[in-house]
């Protein structure tokens, strides 16, 4: 600056009453500047009063934050800083549904049911540490996994929305959390072929059929449930179905001769109009079969078999798979079927495996 030059002070025009306020915050911030608005008086211990003001949000310039106010001032809304984490969640889930399957978004529904200390919480008020604590909370490390990605997106939705300026949810971590989820899954084992054996001689008790279904095709039992019964080919005898990963979705599945006549049962005790191939039959209801339904249900018959507590219904798609390689199911084709991911770069994109191929190698699957 030229010696004797006065330097040039901006001044904000003073806003009306009730028009709010906007000023920057120092530090060196990426949206240094917010908007402000009064929400009544506060009464201090001394008996005066002072105006309590609520932001907006941040913004990266001043002119972002004028128009900010002004389209607060034209349509007020519900101020940010009273939003709770139902609340968020309600607008958040709005959006973010639409774009996923149903399975999915029943997981999402499973994490913000376990959520439910912070329900009533304000947004912009939860620490850390209430998260940490709410998945700590919760003893299924899948679960936990699932709450931690939830409140992922929440937060991300909510920078955005400027219900808040940061995402508290990726400034930390659940240690041991990948640990312990690949420690539930080395705990899991397969149904023993005696088990097998005593499920086919009794299934025509309650939904035997359905967990023999998951043995012979190694379908998820959430891949199960959602088996669509347009995607059902008997004739061609094959089913389309499969989702979690995208190796495993929309994958061609060979029915094997043993579950053949399962399936047809299934298949003729519903409608065209039906979406999907296995209900819950609950009294005079027929219902979607949702995992929880299952599992229930597959608790229900592994304690008929003498197997109380022995198995987890992921044990049937354990079994296909131990089946698979002890009977020398060609690698490549076990794969497909279940839907894992062809790590082989020359056989994931060069070799075609036809569905001869596959119909073939599915009799390899033996108890």
């Amino acid at each position: 600056m030229a010696r004797g030059r006065k330097k040039t002070v901006h001044k904000e025009m003073r806003r009306g009453n009730s028009t709010g306020s906007i000023y920057k915050m120092s530090g060196n911030r990426r949206r240094p500047w917010t908007a402000q608005i009064s929400d009544g008086t506060v009464r201090r211990a001394d008996g005066s009063y002072i105006m309590k003001r609520i932001r907006l949000g941040y913004y990266a310039t001043r002119e972002e934050a004028t128009v900010a106010l002004a389209k607060y001032l034209e349509s007020p809304y519900k101020l940010q800083d009273k939003f709770s984490f139902s609340e968020v969640y309600e607008l958040w889930s709005k959006q973010y549904f639409p774009t996923i399957e149903k399975s999915s978004e029943r997981t999402v529904i499973s994490a913000y049911t376990h959520s439910a200390p912070l329900y009533h919480r304000n947004f912009a008020a939860i620490t850390i540490q209430d998260m940490r604590e709410t998945i700590a909370s919760c003893k299924s490390p899948h679960i936990q996994s699932r709450m931690k990605s939830l409140y992922n997106l929440m937060y991300d939705f909510a920078v955005e929305a400027e219900i808040v300026e940061i995402n508290k949810a990726r400034q930390f971590s659940v240690k041991g959390l990948e640990k312990a989820k690949r420690k539930v899954e080395k705990e899991k084992i397969p149904i023993s072929d005696e088990h097998v054996h005593a499920l086919e001689s009794d299934y025509e008790f309650g939904y035997n059929r359905m967990i023999l279904i998951g043995i012979y095709s190694g379908f998820r039992p959430s891949e199960l449930c959602q088996l669509q019964r347009k995607n059902v080919h008997l004739e061609e005898n094959y089913i389309i179905g499969g989702m979690k990963t995208e190796a495993g979705e929309d994958r061609y599945v060979p029915i094997h001769p043993k579950i053949k006549d399962f399936i047809r049962y299934y298949y003729e005790r519903t409608n065209v109009s039906d979406e999907f191939l296995i209900k819950a039959e609950d009294g005079q209801n027929d219902t979607v079969m949702t995992f929880d339904k299952y599992r229930a249900r597959f608790n229900k018959t592994m304690k008929r078999i003498g197997a109380t507590g022995l198995y987890t219904p992921h044990c049937t798609r354990h079994a296909f798979i131990t089946s698979g390689k002890k009977n020398d199911m060609d690698e490549y084709a076990l794969k497909m079927i279940v839907g894992h991911e062809i790590n082989d770069v020359t056989e994931r994109v060069y070799t075609h495996r036809d569905s001869d191929f596959l119909q073939k190698e599915i009799l390899k699957i033996k108890y």
